[in-house]
C-alpha cells in the first residue's frame, strides 16, 4: 500500500461573480495544450452520469475545460480527477473505450464561499477567485481584441492590470 503513487493532478477552479475574466484565463491555459471544452452551463445530473460525456476526447487529450459549471456539480468530477476518464465512442455497432488522465479546469460563476469544502474537495481542487476592481468589469489586459493564443511565452499583464487575483485556503 505504501508504494502506491497518487499521481492525479489537482483540478483548477476559477471562481468569480460575473464577467471577471474566468473564461479568458481558462482559454489561455488551453491555447498550447490538446484541450476539449465542454459547456457546463446546462449540464444536468443525467448528462454528468452519461458514459458518453467525454466522447469528444481523444487519446492525446491533455486538458478538459468545463466552462460555467454550476458549483453543486463540482463533486461529480471527483472520480474523473482522481482516476482518469473513460472515453466511450460509438462507431457503428462497436463501442471503443480507452482511459485518459487529463488535467481539468473549471470556471464557476459564484463567490468562493459557495463552493463545497472538506478534505476530499481540498485534495482535488486548487481554487482561484477572480474579482473585478476599480469599478471595471474584469479583464486580463487593457488591450482591445485580446487573443490568448498570441500571448504564448509573453507576460500576461502588459499594462496596469484591472484584475484582482486572489487565492484561498484550497491551495
Amino acid at each position: 500500500m505504501e508504494n502506491m503513487k497518487n499521481d492525479f493532478k489537482k483540478a483548477i477552479v476559477l471562481v468569480g461573480k460575473g464577467p471577471v475574466g474566468k473564461s479568458m484565463l481558462a482559454n489561455m491555459f488551453c491555447s498550447d495544450k490538446k484541450a476539449v471544452i465542454l459547456s457546463g452551463k446546462n449540464l444536468t445530473s443525467r448528462q454528468l452520469d452519461s458514459k458518453f460525456l467525454y466522447q469528444c476526447c481523444e487519446k492525446d487529450t491533455q486538458l478538459i475545460y468545463v466552462d460555467d459549471l454550476k458549483e453543486e456539480h463540482l463533486e461529480c468530477f471527483f472520480g474523473a480527477i482522481t482516476f482518469g476518464v473513460t472515453v466511450n465512442k460509438g462507431r457503428g455497432d462497436k463501442l471503443i473505450s480507452f482511459v485518459i488522465k487529463p488535467q481539468f479546469i473549471f470556471t464557476v460563476n459564484c463567490n468562493i464561499k459557495h463552493l463545497p469544502s472538506g478534505g476530499s474537495f481540498e485534495r482535488r481542487f486548487s481554487v482561484f477567485e477572480l474579482k473585478s476592481c476599480n469599478g471595471t468589469q474584469g479583464a486580463l489586459t487593457t488591450e482591445k481584441n485580446f487573443n490568448p493564443a498570441k500571448m504564448k511565452n509573453k507576460a500576461v499583464f502588459t499594462k496596469k492590470p484591472k484584475l484582482l487575483f486572489t487565492t484561498n485556503k484550497y491551495l
